[in-house]
């Protein structure tokens, strides 16, 4: 009786001891319990696995800094090093616009088209040729300065993504609560504090810089000195 060949397309394949490849049965990874078919695949499940949010890509010298700077501002949302190179970034164009007030006007613009066609019109190429270098090199800094501005709205909305995304992936996580759950939770720590006072100049106190802390002058919070003095 012949053989039966197993599928070679589920077999390890494997270089073995002798040098062939393993003919055993191959684990969902390829290879066989032998050869690490045991081992976590490769991908974002594995321990050792690096995304771009934890890389440790090499930045140049000074932009390291920059980054390490903005990372130290201290802000409420965990944003990683992905937020603090767009901010870096949008320092940088935004440092390119520092001359904007020296750009030409359009009114400058037409005034040199006009002078260029007076001079084409007259003949004089030499004159023509000087003035539309200098409308060339206007347009060409107007141009410019629309791609910076084009590229500062774009990190922007970068900057915009990353937090949003964050933020949601903290309120899954339930490490940030809304304002509202915040301020229930004051006002109902304030309500067991003011429920344990008997000093009711305390409880006022309490109760008014805890109105200041969150803005607003009526707290659903029973008020003690009230409640004695209707007793008396």
């Amino acid at each position: 009786m012949a053989k039966k060949q197993r599928d070679q397309s589920k077999v390890c394949g494997a270089k073995n001891r002798q040098g062939k490849p393993c003919q055993s049965y191959a684990m969902p990874n390829g290879r066989c319990r032998k050869h690490g078919g045991k081992s976590r695949p490769p991908g974002p499940n594995h321990p050792t696995y690096k995304h771009g949010k934890r890389s440790k890509a090499r930045l140049p010298d000074n932009l390291a800094e920059q980054v390490r700077k903005e990372m130290a501002v201290q802000n409420f949302l965990n944003l990683d090093e992905s937020t603090a190179i767009i901010r870096v970034r949008r320092n940088e164009l935004l440092k390119k616009l520092d001359g904007a007030a020296d750009l030409p006007s359009l009114k400058q613009i037409d005034k040199n088209i006009s002078a260029a066609r007076k001079h084409l019109k007259d003949g004089n190429e030499a004159e023509a040729r000087e003035v539309l270098r200098e409308l060339e090199a206007q347009v060409e800094r107007l141009v410019s300065h629309q791609t910076t501005w084009a590229e500062i709205q774009k990190t922007i909305e970068q900057e915009r993504k990353l937090i949003t995304s964050e933020r949601d992936a903290m309120f899954k996580a339930g490490t940030l609560i809304s304002t509202t759950q915040a301020v229930h939770a004051m006002n109902l720590l304030v309500g067991a504090a003011v429920e344990h006072l008997t000093d009711p100049k305390a409880v006022e106190a309490i109760q008014r810089q805890f109105a200041l802390m969150i803005g607003k002058q009526k707290l659903g919070i029973t008020d003690v000195t009230e409640n004695e003095s209707d007793e008396s």
